[in-house]
């Protein structure tokens, strides 16, 4: 598949999202933001023979808020780099969406935006998470 198509797809898939051109604009009103990013690579991390693509997804995204709530914030949007080989059918990016759709469902957040490159191995796959501190007063 051909970036455009992958991108294509993507926007397809997150409608919402306020997809650009490798950037996205969050408006956060004067709160301080939290950062927090985690990455993936098949063969060191995953092994497909043991996960599939949409856990892989799930799983990472899940970390990324796990780290969110680690330092009191709440989660509100993540970015995704992925590393995808040559020949990437349509089924195996379909997983990879459905694993983002699922966790972006589950904790109420959003896809920002991200990055596809070819990876001239396996799979590898970026989240970077944003959030803002938890109000305890409210």
């Amino acid at each position: 598949m051909k970036e455009n198509e992958i991108i294509r797809k993507i926007r397809e898939a997150f409608p919402s999202s306020g997809l650009g051109d490798d950037a996205a604009i969050l408006d956060v009103s004067k709160r301080p933001l939290y950062l927090s990013s985690d990455a993936v690579v098949e063969g060191v991390h995953f092994k497909r023979r043991f996960s599939t693509l949409r856990q892989v997804m799930e799983k990472l995204v899940s970390a990324n808020v796990s780290d969110m709530n680690a330092m009191n914030a709440e989660a509100l949007g993540f970015l995704v780099t992925a590393g995808l080989p040559r020949g990437l059918r349509t089924d195996e990016l379909e997983e990879i969406l459905e694993g983002l759709k699922s966790a972006a469902s589950f904790y109420g957040i959003r896809l920002l935006g991200g990055d596809t490159v070819l990876s001239p191995g396996g799979f590898f796959f970026d989240v970077s998470i944003v959030g803002v501190p938890v109000d305890v007063h409210s």
